[in-house]
């Protein structure tokens, strides 16, 4: 398996956030700075090599691009306003109210 001849392409969140936009590979990572690393190949082994190839071993999981994953449908306002929601807060510990 020659991973060199394999390519990879980069696209920022602007970018991959646009209706317009069409996923030029089934498998991608994100890298630290939110941005989509595309890995055009068609067997996901592979993909998996060139990341750790290029990354280091075990530093990014390889995604598959779906339609539950794909963000590109939804019509945003603009791309640079999208920020991920993560629930933080929790009843447990609380007290009930009186």
């Amino acid at each position: 398996m020659n991973l060199t001849k394999i390519k990879t392409e980069e696209y920022g969140r602007e970018d991959y956030l646009l209706s317009s936009f069409k996923d030029p590979s089934n498998y991608y990572i994100v890298n630290a700075f939110g941005n989509r690393v595309y890995i055009k190949t068609t067997d996901r082994a592979t993909a998996i090599a060139k990341a750790d190839e290029i990354y280091g071993k075990g530093f990014y999981n390889v995604r598959v691009v779906s339609d539950k994953d794909d963000l590109s449908g939804k019509k945003w306002d603009s791309p640079e306003t999208y920020k991920p929601v993560r629930g933080n807060q929790t009843t447990r510990g609380q007290r009930k109210p009186n």
